[in-house]
C-alpha cells in the first residue's frame, strides 16, 4: 500500500482516527469504502498525553495510513479521542486534540481538509450499531459512514 496511486481508488479519500489512552490508530479509505491504508502511534489522550507527544503520534499513524502520493486527495478526517468529549466538560481536551490534529495534518501535506474531532464516547456510542465513524461533507462531496458487513 505504501506506493499506491489515486489510479486504483474512488476520490476522495477520508480518515479516522481511533486516538486512545494506548495508542492511535488511523484508517484511510477511499469513496466506495475500500481500505487504502492504516497506521498506528504511541497514545493520544487529549488531556494526558504532552502536545508535542500527541502531535508525533498522530503524525505516525496518519503517515502510514494515508500514502504520501495520496495525501492531496484527502478531503475529510474525523478523530475520536479519549479526553475530547465536548459534553463531558472537557472543551480543553477538545481543544488540544483538535489543534494537534490539525498539526499533525499540515506536517504531513494534507491541506485543506474538512476536520471534526469527537470525543471516544461519542465515537462509541456513534458505532454501536454497526456504522463507521466517519461522516465528511465537504465541497459538494459526500462520503458516509457505512454499515459494517456482518
Amino acid at each position: 500500500m505504501l506506493n499506491e496511486s489515486m489510479d486504483r481508488y474512488a476520490a476522495p479519500l477520508a480518515v479516522g482516527i481511533d486516538a486512545g489512552g494506548t495508542r492511535v490508530r488511523a484508517r484511510c479509505v477511499d469513496a466506495d469504502g475500500r481500505l487504502v491504508g492504516a497506521g498506528h502511534g504511541g497514545p493520544g489522550n487529549a488531556l494526558s498525553v504532552e502536545r508535542a507527544a500527541l502531535v508525533r503520534h498522530l503524525e505516525q499513524a496518519l503517515a502510514a495510513a494515508v500514502p504520501k502520493a495520496l495525501r492531496g486527495a484527502v478531503a475529510g478526517v474525523v478523530g475520536g479521542f479519549a479526553g475530547a468529549g465536548e459534553d463531558g466538560g472537557s472543551v480543553r481536551g477538545h481543544s488540544v486534540a483538535e489543534d494537534c490534529l490539525a498539526e499533525a495534518l499540515a506536517r504531513l501535506g494534507v491541506d485543506g481538509a474538512a476536520l471534526r474531532v469527537y470525543g471516544d464516547v461519542e465515537v462509541a456510542c456513534a458505532s454501536r450499531n454497526g456504522y463507521t465513524a466517519i461522516t465528511v461533507m465537504t465541497s459538494g462531496n459526500s462520503m458516509n459512514g457505512r454499515k459494517t458487513p456482518s
